[in-house]
């Protein structure tokens, strides 16, 4: 999960903007998968974030300096 988030940090994924009562804020969560090879073993696990247009902030990944911000997704 780190090395997913420090991608999307990396790429611009998001902005944190503050909340407004219009906006459609819909919640997050975390995808796991196990990518294995052709022998069937594990070769790496993979997390994804799925969400949409305006999301809470990532679990374990709160901006302490804006807790009450959203994000707001570029990509």
């Amino acid at each position: 999960m780190d090395e997913e988030i420090n991608v999307m940090l990396r790429t611009n994924t998001w902005s944190l903007v503050p909340l407004d009562p219009t906006m459609n804020v819909v919640g997050c969560r975390w995808v796991f998968r196990l990518k294995r090879d052709s022998n069937g073993h594990v070769a790496c696990h993979q997390a994804r974030l799925v969400a949409d247009v305006y999301i809470v902030q990532p679990p374990s990944f709160v901006d302490e300096r804006y807790p009450n911000f959203v994000c707001k997704l570029h990509k």
